[in-house]
Formats: C-alpha cells, sequence, structure tokens
C-alpha cells in the first residue's frame, strides 16, 4: 500500500487525501448521502459536515460540532487528511459514550476513528401510516372502501357533498374539494367576452 507522509499543516497539491493516523491513501466511497474517504488500514473515516447532515445526524449535534470546532480555544489535533492543515479537536456526546473528533475548519470535514461514525447520534425515524406500508393492491382495495363509505353517507344526506360520486376522488387523495360552487355565467372568451368577465357567478335571487 502505497504511504503519502505529510508535514504538520502542509497541504498537498496532489489531490490525495490520506490517513490522519496511519498515513495510508484513503479510498473515496460514493454513499447516499454523499462522499466519504475510507481507510482501508484502521478503518476510519472522513466525511464532509453536509454529509453527516444528509445522513441525519441531529441538528443540535453537527451546529454544537462546528461552533466548538470554531471555538479559539479549540485545541489543535492532527492534520487534515484533505489539505493538511492542523484540525481541531471536539468532544461531543455520542450514542455510546463521548466522541473525540477532529475537524477541519477549512474543508468543513470531520474525521472519524475507527467504529466513531456509528456513534453519531440520529434524528428519530419519521412514523409511517399503515397506509404506506401495504402493497398496492391493498391500497386500491381501501380505496375503493372509502369512496363507497362517502357514497352511502352522500345517500343519507344528500345535500352533504358533490352530485357526482367521481367527485369524492380529490377528497380520498387529500385534495381540496368546494362544495355549493356558484355557476358560471359563459364560458371564457364566449359571446365575445373579455376574460375579466367571464369568470363572474351568475347572482342569487333572495
Amino acid at each position: 500500500m502505497a504511504q503519502v507522509v505529510r508535514d504538520s499543516g502542509a497541504a498537498e497539491d496532489d489531490g490525495v487525501s490520506v490517513c490522519p493516523s496511519c498515513h495510508d491513501v484513503l479510498t473515496r466511497q460514493q454513499t447516499p448521502n454523499g462522499m466519504v474517504y475510507i481507510c482501508p488500514h484502521c478503518g476510519g473515516r472522513a466525511a464532509a459536515l453536509q454529509v453527516l447532515r444528509k445522513a441525519h445526524a441531529t441538528d443540535s449535534f453537527c451546529r454544537d460540532l462546528w461552533l466548538k470546532a470554531c471555538a479559539p480555544d479549540a485545541p489543535q489535533s492532527r492534520p487534515c487528511p484533505h489539505c493538511g492543515l492542523r484540525m481541531t479537536q471536539v468532544t461531543m456526546p455520542g450514542t455510546e459514550g463521548p466522541l473525540k473528533l477532529d475537524v477541519c475548519r477549512t474543508d468543513e470535514a470531520v474525521w472519524f476513528d475507527p467504529n466513531e461514525f456509528q456513534d453519531v447520534p440520529l434524528q428519530p425515524a419519521a412514523p409511517q401510516s399503515v397506509e404506506s406500508e401495504l402493497p398496492p393492491q391493498a391500497r386500491e382495495k381501501l380505496a375503493l372502501l372509502k369512496l363507497q363509505s362517502l357514497k352511502e353517507q352522500e345517500a343519507e344526506s344528500p345535500d352533504a357533498g358533490p352530485d357526482e360520486s367521481w367527485q369524492w376522488l380529490p377528497a380520498i387523495f387529500g385534495l381540496p374539494v368546494e362544495f355549493d360552487a356558484l355557476p358560471m355565467l359563459h364560458r371564457p372568451g364566449s359571446h365575445g367576452e373579455s376574460p375579466s368577465h367571464a369568470f363572474l357567478p351568475r347572482s342569487r335571487c333572495c
């Protein structure tokens, strides 16, 4: 394995990212949340703050991590894997205990030693409705049952909704439905009227 050793605080121009612990060249790995750089020897990895946010790290974790890294008295640590400048060391609460992370303020990157990345606190997953977990055929049957129920309610109260059953479909899917809409006096552009007068409703008699 080729090794590239950087001088303290010296930036490289070769575009190679290097592990700050064992100085091995990092492997680029594309993830659904963005690019991460993994050391094939020790398993450490570098990730941008944006990647942490997309990986659903809590907002408070990302915010406090950056604020602590930018503090004037933040202690310097190892060189950044990307630019070679000294990172700042930040202690953050993790799911399994305190995390001692290294943050590069120039690249907005965070270095995680082995097993540290898995201890980043994540936002709770949004609860999913029962309907979203059903197969398509079951959702279709459920929609038909809702439609039948609405039609039965309509039969019991003739003035409660639209005249046609298909007009209930937008309501089933959460779309707005207008009841008792006033009819248009004329269709747009008919009888040579200007568009501004075409949509005037017919007045009702008292």
